[in-house]
């Protein structure tokens, strides 16, 4: 779990701003779904600006990196769990969690972790 989602999910409700908290709920909730800086603002009743700031003030990041990085800690996870008998691609994972390129979804894998989709399925 990327630290700043713990922080926020973990620790007292005087934490990190109320919006930050109730943000981090719907995208969790709606982490394979499309998701836009927009969407987030309705949820939680606030404008696309106020969602940016409290991301800035709150995880030093914006909305729609934390969407990525979560969604690439899943797709991490999904990868890592699967055994070879259950035939699960790095295609269909990527696609799972919301990265429509390939070549996209490896570039950001490898930067974030340090190796390719695929050496995390194979080990």
């Amino acid at each position: 779990r990327s630290s700043a989602h713990w922080d926020l999910t973990h620790v007292s409700t005087s934490s990190g701003r109320a919006a930050t908290r109730e943000a981090i709920a719907y995208i969790e909730r709606h982490l394979a779904d499309p998701i836009t800086v927009k969407d987030i603002a309705r949820a939680t009743n606030l404008s696309t600006r106020a969602i940016q700031q409290a991301f800035h003030d709150d995880l030093a990041t914006t909305p729609m990196h934390y969407v990525r990085d979560r969604r690439l800690e899943r797709a991490r996870d999904q990868l890592a769990g699967a055994l070879p008998s259950d035939g699960i691609t790095v295609t269909e994972v990527a696609e799972r969690w919301g990265f429509g390129h390939l070549g996209n979804f490896s570039g950001a894998y490898r930067r974030r972790f340090g190796e390719s989709p695929s050496q995390t399925l194979r080990r």
